[in-house]
């Protein structure tokens, strides 16, 4: 749960990778617990592959979303090149859904996760 919530937060507050597997802040979350360096991707490949296993689970879902949206689906976007040299996407969807539910739903190139 901690990983999964980890990896969404990565995501929300528009981390690099750098930024998350960074030893200080894997420092930070050790200090709120002492198993965290075994929760926390301390790795950019790690980090990598658990957003991608994010998409692939999340995207039917993220799609059942905005197909039946009750607002205009509003987008922006942002590129960015790793640190790795990969090209990146990075999309923020904002819309009302069919609950009439403000919503917000983050994404890259890689990943498609609804918050």
């Amino acid at each position: 749960i901690f990983a999964d919530a980890y990896a969404d937060w990565v995501i929300q507050q528009n981390l690099s990778f750098e930024q998350a597997t960074h030893a200080e802040t894997i420092a930070i979350f050790q200090l709120l617990c002492s198993r965290t360096r075994s929760l926390v991707y301390t790795s950019h490949q790690q980090l990598a592959v658990i957003i991608c296993n994010r998409y692939t689970i999340e995207s039917p879902r993220f799609q059942h979303l905005l197909k039946y949206a009750l607002s205009k689906v509003h987008l922006s976007t942002d590129f960015w090149t790793s640190i790795l040299n990969l090209s990146l996407l990075g999309v923020v969807a904002h819309f009302i859904d069919k609950n009439a539910k403000d919503m917000t739903a983050f994404g890259t190139s890689a990943a498609l996760l609804k918050t």
